[in-house]
């Protein structure tokens, strides 16, 4: 209980989704919405409701934001859904990540990242046993993690913390290969000896 009222997520959840929904209304809305530009469309629609962010509040915000957003949607789904789909992609990757830097670093990280997925789906299929079923309950915040950020809000920074694990697998399904083609290298060597 927060605020005497039942929060299930976050007390800013209606924030979010309104913030970085509601851009579907337009034709430019495969895109992050800065508070920036959220924050005044938020006080538009609060004063055309007759309040204000010092008479209401954060539940009830939250309630009307999550409301508001909600109709929003439900007058667009089709790009709401490719909203959603684009969302789950910028969990794995952010074609801006520095950009600022170097104009190809973009396309260095791209290249990680695919390996990376790459090599983890490899291992997955080629190297599966009771490691994974022992696993399950952290595959079960892939389910949780994708969904939910892409259906509200979808940064890199919130997959964060699934990388360590990803990076576990990709070591893992290396590691197995290099021994295998080792032994393989030593299996012929030994032959020919």
């Amino acid at each position: 209980m927060i605020f005497h009222h039942f929060i299930i997520t976050e007390s800013l959840a209606g924030y979010n989704l309104y913030r970085n929904s509601t851009q579907i209304e337009s034709d430019n809305y495969i895109r992050f919405v800065s508070g920036d530009e959220g924050n005044p469309k938020i006080i538009k629609l609060l004063e055309s409701k007759g309040l204000s962010i010092q008479t209401i509040s954060e539940p009830d915000l939250d309630k009307l934001l999550r409301n508001e957003a909600i109709k929003v949607i439900t007058a667009h789904p089709a790009r709401y859904i490719n909203l959603c789909a684009h969302r789950a992609l910028w969990l794995y990757y952010d074609a801006e990540a520095g950009s600022q830097t170097a104009g190809s670093l973009p396309f260095v990280y791209l290249g990680i990242t695919l390996s990376m997925l790459g090599m983890i789906g490899f291992t997955l299929w080629r190297y599966r046993g009771p490691w994974i079923k022992r696993l399950m309950p952290i595959w079960m915040l892939f389910f949780y993690i994708i969904p939910i950020h892409s259906m509200i809000v979808s940064q890199v920074r919130y997959f964060l913390p699934m990388v360590p694990i990803l990076i576990c697998v990709a070591a893992y399904g290396t590691a197995r290969v290099i021994a295998e083609l080792r032994g393989a290298i030593n299996h012929k060597s030994a032959k020919t000896v």
